[in-house]
């Protein structure tokens, strides 16, 4: 697959969507509503968990948020009701394997970076980061579901000094990751039809991601360009055959104003169906 190909597909795979993995949105008022599809036959999702939960017995009560609200789902009570090809394998930080929940929908687990307050060199940050992305993504293109919801990895909990940079790495390592992937893997996701949503379920965070979300996918969009009159020109004779400089890496994010999304307001890929609605009506 040619350089400006793979980010001329960017858009076809990736969006961001502006509701949590279960298809619920949380309110600036922390209120909770329903507004895509829960999980089911044809939806993977991916969700991290720790080394800790793969070799605990003990009982799931102190879980709180996602967490808790996948294992009840799953309807599992016990850290030993995870699957059993994941126990015990959780033994690095990237991790990522697919498993099939019957009657419930196949599940990417992967084992979350922890960023402490220390970590505050950004650069590494988007390198373990973009090796979590690039796993996950490996392991959904063998799944048989054709849309991956997941949050952003690292947030929550796990943040630490990532906290204020997660919402502007997030699409930079999304990028990076796809842009590494196997050749065969991108062209079976494509051919498949694949799309993977990353899904931001609080309110309060979908206008920060999604600023950068579109920004990333302008500027997919623009390299893509780049890429192809670079490669055009290079058929000509014109220019040296070197390498295209690699993007610099964003180190702030884009400022937003300050106003209230309206709850469940589509993402990317909400836009982008839409907007291929109208052009068929």
């Amino acid at each position: 697959m040619l350089y400006f190909d793979r980010f001329s597909h960017y858009g076809a795979i990736f969006s961001h969507e502006n509701w949590g993995i279960f298809g619920e949105c949380k309110g600036l008022k922390d209120e909770e509503t329903q507004v895509a599809e829960s999980p089911g036959a044809g939806i993977v999702l991916a969700y991290p968990v720790t080394k800790e939960d793969a070799k605990s017995t003990k009982a799931l009560k102190h879980r709180k948020g996602l967490s808790l609200s996948i294992y009840r789902w799953l309807k599992i009570g016990r850290c030993a009701g995870l699957a059993p090809a994941i126990r015990g394998e959780l033994d690095e930080v990237g991790f990522a394997k697919l498993w099939n929940y019957p009657d419930k929908c196949e599940i990417v687990h992967y084992v979350c970076p922890v960023f402490q307050e220390e970590d505050k060199e950004t650069t590494a940050a988007l390198d373990v980061l973009t090796d979590a992305y690039l796993r996950i993504f490996r392991a959904f293109a063998e799944a048989e579901g054709k849309v991956l919801r997941m949050a952003p990895v690292g947030a929550g909990a796990t943040a630490g000094s990532l906290r204020d940079k997660l919402h502007y790495l997030t699409p930079q390592a999304v990028t990076t990751a796809f842009m590494n992937l196997e050749d065969d893997v991108v062209e079976s996701m494509l051919a498949q039809g694949k799309q993977v949503q990353i899904c931001i379920w609080e309110a309060r965070e979908q206008r920060t991601y999604g600023v950068e979300f579109d920004l990333e996918l302008r500027l997919c969009e623009e390299e893509a360009v780049r890429a192809r009159e670079r490669l055009i020109s290079l058929e000509k004779g014109l220019w040296p055959a070197s390498d295209l400089p690699p993007r610099p890496l964003r180190e702030e994010g884009v400022p937003v104003e300050e106003a209230d999304p309206p709850l469940g307001a589509v993402g990317s890929g909400g836009k982008r169906k839409s907007e291929e609605a109208e052009k068929r009506g």
